[in-house]
């Protein structure tokens, strides 16, 4: 049994919590079927995908090529399946969408950029992240001379 660690099991504020973006924590989507806790986190760096039951993880891969996935999962005599679509890749909008025995249940959507994120912080961040990242990486090649 795989626990999901990054939530504490006994947090109360966790439903505000979860449904959240960002670049560094990634998507967090949180639905609750019959008393029971489903989330579902997405990396925004490796394509990590989870999907916790109970905060057990029932379902995880990476997803690094496609703008659709789908997680199917048994529980408490229900059959679930948890689909992400990621609708606009410039905004970073993904749209998760919760089924049970073929009933979709709820659907929640979150976006990098929205009205209450200016795109200017996303883009002055993601630039940083790589301009930092290009230097590591040229500091490193010429450290091992690997272009010369």
């Amino acid at each position: 049994m795989l626990i999901n660690p990054t939530i504490e099991q006994h947090d109360e504020k966790r439903r505000d919590k979860m449904s959240q973006v960002s670049l560094t924590k990634g998507y967090w989507f949180f639905f609750e079927h019959e008393g029971n806790d489903i989330s579902m986190f997405g990396s925004v760096w490796n394509g990590k995908e989870n999907v916790s039951f109970n905060n057990e993880i029932v379902s995880s891969f990476r997803n690094l090529n496609k703008f659709k996935s789908e997680h199917s999962f048994s529980k408490n005599g229900h059959n679930y399946k948890v689909c992400t679509h990621m609708t606009n890749m410039l905004r970073g909008t993904l749209v998760v969408s919760l089924y049970c025995d073929d009933e979709l249940l709820q659907t929640e959507t979150l976006s990098q950029i929205g009205k209450d994120k200016p795109s200017k912080r996303f883009f002055s961040k993601t630039f940083l992240w790589f301009l930092v990242f290009g230097f590591a990486v040229g500091m490193l090649a010429g450290y091992f001379n690997l272009f010369g």
